[in-house]
């Protein structure tokens, strides 16, 4: 993977945990989908956004629930923290501070 293809990853990353806190903490995978697409990440195949979401579950950021073939993403505390940039993990773009 380039160093771009990282960079890109770790951008969308940090949008998934943006969307889920500004609406109020949950979403499912079509919504992050179409709040990706707003946010400049076009064109990203679903199985890449499951994998995203994945690695955000792995590394105790997000939490699912599977409703038929439906996925709901919910976003931890420590998910919270990244998004806002109090705690840093490797693989999610680290959030600009200011305006």
């Amino acid at each position: 993977m380039s160093r771009y293809e990282e960079f890109l990853r770790s951008d969308r990353r940090l949008c998934i945990l943006r969307l889920l806190t500004e609406i109020n903490g949950s979403a499912n995978e079509s919504v992050l989908h179409s709040g990706l697409e707003a946010l400049g990440h076009v064109r990203i195949p679903r199985d890449e956004i499951r994998k995203d979401i994945r690695f955000l579950i792995d590394n105790g950021c997000a939490t699912n629930e599977w409703y038929g073939d439906l996925q709901v993403v919910f976003i931890t505390r420590r998910g919270v923290e990244v998004a806002e940039g109090r705690l840093g993990v490797e693989g999610i773009k680290k959030p600009s501070i200011g305006v």
